[in-house]
């Protein structure tokens, strides 16, 4: 068996200051790891409104409300925080945290059906940064879709960002118990968006990738659905 290891995650708020830590237990020393306290925030938030991300070799931590992220290295295992962009603690904006195509963080955000892109940056004096990349302008094939979902739903929320591209969903929870939805994905390459199903039920979901199934993979490099002419 190939060794592995199990990172354990706590958070403590007795003393008034949200301080957060990791244990991580390695199969070959059969050994827990002796933790190191970090400071988060002189203001513990809601205790109950957390929410992780992950991201390429890095976990996300953020409480509702607060303006920073912590970061966790699974490289170092070490924690960094990082404040977030001030557009991020409006009450309406929804956001995740993932990765661009070459491994960069970046987070996406969706906030009145207008979506944007941060990167982490490095500036000049080595500080790590939220730097605004890029937005959907209004009058683009992407910006068209979303004034268009805009008269059709009242809700538009990140789901997930992996490997390039964003996930969201659409939702109109206003006049019906039954929650309508369209999921979404966004390249963040290109910035096409493009609409993938509804779904009449729910919105939870968890994006990954699979892969073909074998019945769909034929000896030409192709599947399609072929013409047969019967005699």
């Amino acid at each position: 068996m190939s060794s592995f290891r199990v990172v354990r995650y706590d958070r403590d708020t007795r003393q008034g200051v949200l301080r957060v830590h990791v244990n991580v237990f390695s199969s070959d020393t059969l050994e827990w790891s002796i933790p190191t306290w970090v400071d988060y925030s002189a203001n513990p938030g809601h205790k109950n409104l957390w929410s992780n991300m992950q991201g390429n070799q890095l976990i996300h931590y953020w409480v509702s409300g607060n303006p920073h992220l912590v970061t966790l290295d699974r490289a170092t295992m070490e924690f960094s925080v990082a404040k977030l962009p001030h557009i991020l603690m409006d009450e309406d904006c929804d956001f995740k945290v993932g990765e661009v195509n070459n491994g960069t963080p970046c987070l996406v955000y969706a906030i009145d059906f207008s979506i944007g892109v941060f990167l982490r940056c490095t500036d000049g004096d080595g500080v790590e940064r939220w730097v605004l990349d890029r937005a959907i302008p209004s009058d683009t094939d992407a910006g068209r879709i979303l004034l268009e979902l805009k008269r059709m739903y009242n809700e538009l929320l990140v789901l997930a960002v992996r490997d390039g591209f964003a996930y969201l969903v659409a939702l109109d929870n206003s006049d019906s118990p039954l929650i309508t939805s369209l999921f979404l994905s966004l390249c963040l390459e290109t910035m096409e968006l493009e609409k993938l199903f509804q779904n009449p039920f729910a919105y939870h979901a968890v994006p990954y990738v699979m892969a073909w199934p074998p019945s769909l993979i034929g000896n030409y490099g192709r599947f399609a659905h072929e013409q047969i002419n019967m005699p």
